[in-house]
Formats: C-alpha cells, structure tokens, sequence
C-alpha cells in the first residue's frame, strides 16, 4: 500500500542530531547531506511510484523517497548494497540525508530494497 513520505519534515524536539555540540551541528547543516536532502530529497515527487504498489489494504510501503534516495547515495558514493546499508545503519551524515534526525528510527531490512528495484524493473518491462 503506498504512502507518501512527509514525515521527515517534522522533526521532533530531541534527535542526535539536536543533541550534538554546536560546531558539529553547524557543520552538518553546512555538509553535503543536508544539500542532497533539501535538494533532491524534499522534492522528489512520490507519487510517479504509486503504480508499484497494491491497492489493497496492507502494510505501509518504506517511503519512496528512502528507496531512491537509497540508489542516489549508492550510485554517488559507489558503494556496495551491503556498505550503503551499513551507512545507514551507523553514519548520521547518510540517516540526515534520509530525512532522519535520530538513530532509533527508520530501520528495515537490505531486501527491501531488492524488492523495490525488482518491481520497478517488472514495471519497466512491461
């Protein structure tokens, strides 16, 4: 079931990333990652993805905008699935970019990802 992703745009009051000192935070915000969120991240328009997605009632999709953001940063950094994901997992400069401000949230598993770009390429065949 598809969902948009406008969550990340309001953040709550107490993340890491509010938590950390203040040069550090300037430098964050001052860093590519928050370029590449605002950029291309808030813009990116969902719904052109609607049509991967059943109609039926189920389990919210990961947001469309992680999923691409996802291939973006993979594609920039010339990682491997596995290094993107520990990126994910443990690099905050990658979690901001994501729209995410703390580390307890927005998990999901590596084949997650799998499956979006194999139903994607299904669409494309098509």
């Amino acid at each position: 079931m598809f969902q948009n992703n406008d969550g990340h745009r309001h953040q709550p009051m107490f993340t890491t990333v509010n938590q950390l000192p203040e040069k550090a935070k300037n430098q964050l915000e001052k860093s590519w990652s928050k370029l590449l969120y605002h950029e291309y991240f808030c813009k990116l328009y969902e719904t052109v993805f609607t049509m991967l997605y059943s109609d039926k009632g189920s389990r919210p999709n990961i947001p469309v905008n992680i999923l691409v953001g996802f291939e973006i940063l993979k594609s920039d950094f010339g990682l491997s699935d596995e290094g993107l994901y520990e990126h994910f997992m443990f690099d905050l400069k990658f979690r901001f970019t994501l729209g995410f401000r703390d580390f307890d949230e927005g998990y999901f598993e590596l084949r997650t990802i799998y499956n979006f770009r194999a139903a994607v390429n299904s669409y494309e065949q098509e």
